[in-house]
């Protein structure tokens, strides 16, 4: 009777030690915090060290200006789909800089040349020779060129200030080039009237510019889908109906209006 006694009370202690167990560990589930941020919408963080780490990357300090600007932040998603439209808007315009470099040497070239004929045609008679204009020109030109690069070394060049702001990432100067373009639901897509709501501006937009959203009963984001398009436009430089890009989001605002582009291209992977 004592040994059973004895397996009883043991039995006892041990389920409440278990008992303890259990409660200790749903007390520290309970107290365990969850790591968000303001800036970081829909994420919660695995630890301090994450959280810490989100701190110091351009999503956290694209979001606190726009939240400085009284705008709401954008997703993770949201903000990578921008940055990267702000990437493919900087590449371009790196191309067009580069291209206007290769025309300004050609006609840098063909104009030396120029001259070089005009100087030939002028010695006439036997051996006598009018005197050219050309080191003249020269020298013009020189002047010219040397007020140039006092201009562009001067402080109050806003250009050369620009430059010489500090060295920047590439990914430094994307953002801030998406900052740069106003994307607002309330503006007309293809001109510059601002609507007083979103639905105001869509219907306006389908009035005077056909704009038309297919299977609108099935939209549950207008606001979302204007700001998309905005996004691609003056971000993107894309017509919303062809996919054709263009050097300023202005000239693909001007084609969609004159093309008569201002819609979507209902197909699929559009």
């Amino acid at each position: 009777f004592l040994s059973n006694d004895l397996n009883s009370q043991l039995a006892q202690l041990v389920a409440q030690d278990h008992h303890k167990t259990e409660q200790a560990q749903s007390i520290m589930q309970v107290e365990a915090p969850v790591l968000t941020s303001t800036t970081a919408p829909g994420k919660i963080f695995a630890s301090r060290g994450e959280l810490a780490e989100h701190y110091k990357s351009k999503w956290h300090q694209y979001n606190l200006k726009r939240r400085e600007a009284g705008l709401a932040p954008l997703l993770e998603s949201d903000f990578q789909a921008r940055l990267a439209a702000a990437r493919e808007a900087l590449e371009q315009q790196q191309k067009g800089k580069h291209t206007d470099s290769h025309l300004k040497k050609g006609k840098e070239h063909r104009r030396n040349k120029k001259n070089k004929q005009q100087q030939q045609k002028q010695k006439v008679g036997e051996g006598a020779t009018v005197s050219s204009q050309a080191p003249a020109y020269d020298r013009m030109k020189e002047q010219q060129k040397q007020q140039q690069d006092n201009d562009s070394t001067s402080p109050d060049n806003p250009i050369k200030a620009t430059e010489e702001g500090g060295d920047k990432s590439e990914e430094d100067k994307m953002v801030e080039a998406a900052q740069q373009i106003e994307i607002n639901p309330h503006q007309c897509l293809f001109d510059n009237h601002i609507s007083a709501t979103v639905q105001g501006n869509a219907d306006r937009m389908q009035r005077k510019y056909g704009f038309f959203i297919p299977d609108r009963e099935y939209l549950t984001d207008l606001e979302g889908l204007i700001g998309y398009c905005h996004e691609k436009t003056k971000i993107g430089r894309v017509c919303l109906y062809c996919q054709k890009g263009f050097a300023t989001w202005e000239g693909c605002q001007k084609h969609m209006v004159q093309k008569r582009h201002c819609k979507l291209q209902y197909e699929p992977n559009i």
